[in-house]
């Protein structure tokens, strides 16, 4: 299937998702994906509505909201994960953009104020539905990743490459991971969303590191499509497969986790590149 290049502001949102506890500012933005700073901002403004740097104080800040809701403790620690050198600093931009203060974000009398104020992560479609090669039919042995897990729902979807984010680096904690090799599993799928693991294959029986989980992929038989492009198009091609991809190749869908295998084809700054999908078939 063919793709146009990936779009430099759908490879900024995945830099921003996969960089929000990082040192964030436009020069860095526009020359990791390769235009200039006016233009990025121009370009950013127009499909997002605020000028990049803006969108990033704004994520940071909703997801600080989300986890003082959550019970957080510590709002210093917050205020530091949050890009601001100090407690001040933070309380005066969380009441610029929330209303009220980090502490009085912890009261339920101030839930639904902060909830229409909270920026979600933004996706932009470069694509159209894409048109399906044909599968290769594999079979594999039993497949056990180990990695950080949590519900998605279908909104959510753009939150995930901050899962893959709090991965990064962890790898020496698995037992045995492979540090080319990953993959993306969606499993405990039902009407309102599914859980999803960002991990590494590992030896049956391994060590699951303190805050990980463990999924098993059954064996069996597999349709193996490629998607290559932007992570951000990939629910494209999967909606494709099940529309569509399956029915045309005469397959049927067996329940177990959707794999997603990636590899160094995929490049994690970009958030684009070669991924192979995985799809479970009787």
């Amino acid at each position: 299937m063919t793709y146009r290049p990936p779009s430099f502001l759908a490879t900024t949102l995945w830099r921003i998702e996969t960089s929000l506890s990082e040192p964030l500012d436009l020069a860095r933005l526009s020359s990791e994906v390769g235009v200039s700073g006016p233009h990025l901002v121009r370009a950013f403004r127009e499909a997002v509505g605020l000028p990049p740097i803006a969108f990033v104080r704004a994520r940071r800040l909703s997801e600080a909201a989300r986890a003082l809701a959550g019970g957080a403790p510590d709002i210093l620690d917050l205020a530091l994960a949050s890009g601001y050198g100090s407690h001040e600093a933070f309380s005066r931009a969380f009441q610029s953009h929330f209303g009220c203060s980090p502490r009085d974000a912890r009261s339920p009398e101030f839930r639904t104020r902060i909830q229409t104020r909270i920026m979600e992560p933004r996706m932009i479609d470069t694509t159209a539905l894409p048109t399906l090669d044909t599968p290769e039919i594999r079979n594999r042995d039993t497949l056990e990743i180990v990695g950080l897990a949590d519900r998605f729902d279908f909104e959510s979807i753009p939150r995930i490459p901050a899962l893959w984010a709090s991965l990064a680096g962890r790898e020496a904690e698995i037992e045995g991971a492979e540090p080319h090799i990953a993959y993306g599993a969606s499993y405990d799928q039902g009407e309102t969303g599914f859980r999803y693991i960002a991990g590494y294959p590992v030896a049956p029986g391994s060590a699951i590191p303190r805050g990980m989980v463990r999924v098993t992929a059954p064996a069996g038989r597999y349709a193996v499509w490629v998607h290559d492009g932007p992570v951000g198009d990939m629910h494209k091609t999967m909606r494709a497969i099940f529309e569509t991809g399956l029915r045309d190749a005469g397959l049927t869908f067996r329940p177990a986790p959707e794999l997603e295998r990636y590899d160094n084809s995929f490049d994690p700054r970009t958030g684009a590149g070669r991924v192979e999908l995985w799809i479970p078939i009787v």
